[in-house]
């Protein structure tokens, strides 16, 4: 299992820099309790993994993730997005709904292409979509367990703000 997750860490685009961030605060303030947005559900479970092997007497919750009437997730990075492309950036969580309220899950290679298709007609492009078992992130071949399907795409960004900005949401689904 840990081996599992260094290496979707080594090999993915994870926050790196706000992880090693967290895990300084961690240090500093010896809180009892972390509690981490179900938006950022893989980085919460690679930090949690990072504290029980730390020995730290931390206990880690993930929360649900507050959401805009759109369903874009509250995140600082978010408004750097113009109210266009905040709307566009939309399209991943409201996807990845739709998706787990299918009855029947194709293949991940289906999933993602259908993804790719959805955030590409929303202005969008798509840095990585991961279809994971959400207790070991190794990447599934037959979702036939809880899996989390993870996407980053990025959308344009307001004026001030000269690249592009990236949006990270995910979705658990427990297939019937």
């Amino acid at each position: 299992s840990n081996t599992n997750i260094k290496r979707f860490v080594k090999k993915n685009v994870l926050n790196l820099p706000v992880l090693a961030e967290m895990i300084q605060g961690i240090k500093v303030v010896s809180p009892d309790v972390v509690m981490l947005g179900h938006k950022d559900f893989i980085q919460s479970i690679v930090l949690k993994n990072i504290i029980k092997s730390l020995q730290l007497p931390i206990k880690v919750i993930i929360v649900p993730t507050l959401r805009k009437p759109n369903k874009l997730a509250f995140s600082s990075r978010h408004r750097f997005l113009t109210d266009v492309s905040g709307e566009q950036a939309s399209c991943i969580y409201k996807t990845l709904l739709e998706i787990s309220e299918w009855g029947n899950y194709p293949s991940p290679r289906e999933i993602k292409k259908y993804i790719l298709k959805q955030v590409k007609k929303s202005g969008g492009d798509v840095g990585f979509i991961f279809i994971c078992c959400t207790k070991t992130l190794k990447e599934l071949d037959v979702l036939d367990r809880e899996f989390v399907i993870s996407v980053a795409g990025s959308f344009n960004a307001v004026e001030e703000h000269t690249s592009r900005v990236s949006v990270v949401d995910n979705i658990i689904i427990k297939p019937n």
